[in-house]
């Protein structure tokens, strides 16, 4: 009698080769310490790297992260629940949120007021941009932060055109109010992560100046549906596990809403869906105040991936370049076909960072002065009602990457700014994508004194 062949077992993608990469990545970009799972068919494996808390607390598979906006695709599962919910026959992907919070939803425009939908705020159609400026309170409630949608511009006309925005989702939270899994440790408010008991990351963001790791701050508003869960690699994993098997908490359709059905890349209910090497693949990201994270699944191998760091900026490139490196294995995609992200063309700046300083002017921005400060261009916005500090990289050619930031805070957008040589070989203006919502427009400043 023949013997059934026992199913093969996939084996641990933490290699000795795969560790080396990721130190040698903690040491380059200066991150404190990362937490990786992966699940693969019925396996799933854990590692961990680096610090928790420095100099020598070591991150474990149970070290709870800010996990930032991969909330999203919590948030819109739990929606899936209520509209998959016959006691709550009211909620439905296209019904109207004024309905269901009437006195709290409410646009600049009476009309979309009445008809934006919950569909249209899970995947960023609502005509609404980011309005970073009107995100964040220290004591700030979700319900407050719907009610400031009233006095907002809506910049596009709605179902038009995808724009990022984090008020729709803490809209949607305060629709809900629900956590779908209930999973044991992840958390989403932050009294109740600092009384859980669990042990928790401290974030941090690389000091270039100083050469070393400063403590950032945490600034999550509590019950946040856009990015205010606490967690860890080991309950994501189960998360992740439950998008690729479709076994439940939700239904068969609203797995299926989440899932790319041609080659274009979308925003959806939380996942951004699209195609990597021929492999529908669903991802999304979070990042901020010393957290950066990534959770990412391929349904049609079973296979998914979560890395959560706690240093920002720098960890956004580092478990990117992890995540795809394991993706890049999984798939066995030749080296002459993989991402080199250690490759970085740059054009030289055409002239010495000097002939760029000046002052620059522009009929409603009013005018800024480039200065030149430790080798690098600057402008200083503390004039302004909001003081701000506008720090300029060289990118390549005459582009340079911005970062905004106040003078006791870390950068907490990034934007772009290019310079203009005029037919006399000077630079004559300067333009500078200061609302996402205009690009690829640049707003010109023309160029008034040197």
């Amino acid at each position: 009698m023949g013997q059934t062949p026992l199913a093969s077992v996939p084996s641990t993608p933490f290699t000795p080769d795969f560790s080396a990469l990721v130190n040698s990545v903690l040491e380059d970009w200066k991150v404190a310490g990362i937490a990786v799972a992966v699940v693969d068919g019925d396996s799933n494996f854990f590692r961990r790297y680096g610090f928790t808390k420095l100099p020598d607390v070591p991150v474990e598979p149970e070290t709870v992260f800010y996990c930032a906006s991969t909330t999203k695709a919590f948030t819109a599962a739990a929606s899936s629940l209520l509209v998959d919910d016959e006691r709550h026959p009211q909620v439905q992907w296209n019904t109207p949120i004024n309905q269901l919070i009437p006195e709290d939803f409410v646009l600049e425009d009476d009309y979309w007021t009445q008809h934006i939908m919950i569909q249209d705020a899970l995947t960023h159609r609502t005509g609404l941009p980011g309005h970073f400026l009107a995100y964040y309170g220290k004591n700030s409630t979700p319900k407050d932060l719907v009610r400031v949608l009233r006095s907002l511009k809506l910049t596009r006309e709605p179902r038009t055109r995808l724009q990022y925005c984090n008020l729709m989702y803490v809209v949607i939270c305060h629709v809900i109010e629900s956590d779908p899994l209930g999973k044991s440790s992840t958390l989403f408010h932050i009294e109740d992560v600092l009384k859980s008991g669990k042990p928790i990351a401290t974030g941090y963001a690389w000091d270039p100046d100083e050469k070393a790791h400063v403590a950032a701050s945490w600034n999550p508003i509590s019950g946040d549906g856009a990015g205010g869960i606490f967690s860890n690699v080991l309950d994501y994993a189960k998360w992740i596990r439950s998008m690729i098997e479709r076994n439940g908490p939700l239904s068969q359709a609203g797995y299926y809403a989440k899932l790319p059905t041609h080659s274009d890349i979308l925003y959806s209910y939380g996942w951004v869906a699209s195609f990597y090497q021929g492999e529908r693949i669903l991802w999304n990201s979070g990042g901020l105040d010393g957290f950066d994270s990534q959770v990412a699944y391929l349904p049609d191998r079973k296979w998914g991936i979560v890395l959560l760091s706690n240093t920002s900026l720098n960890g956004a490139y580092a478990i990117g370049k992890l995540q795809y490196h394991l993706i890049d294995e999984l798939l066995k995609v030749p080296s002459s076909k993989r991402v080199d992200w250690d490759a970085f063309p740059q054009l030289p700046l055409s002239l010495p960072l000097l002939a760029y300083v000046g002052t620059y002017s522009h009929p409603s921005y009013l005018s800024v002065e480039v200065s030149l400060k430790a080798r690098a261009l600057y402008i200083d916005g503390s004039d302004r009602i909001w003081p701000l500090v506008i720090e300029l990289e060289h990118v390549s050619g005459e582009g340079f990457l911005v970062r905004y930031r106040t003078k006791t805070s870390w950068p907490w957008a990034v934007t772009k700014i290019e310079f203009h040589i005029g037919a006399d070989g000077t630079v004559d203006r300067m333009g500078g994508l200061f609302e996402e919502s205009m690009a690829p427009e640049l707003a010109w400043f023309e160029r008034v004194k040197m």
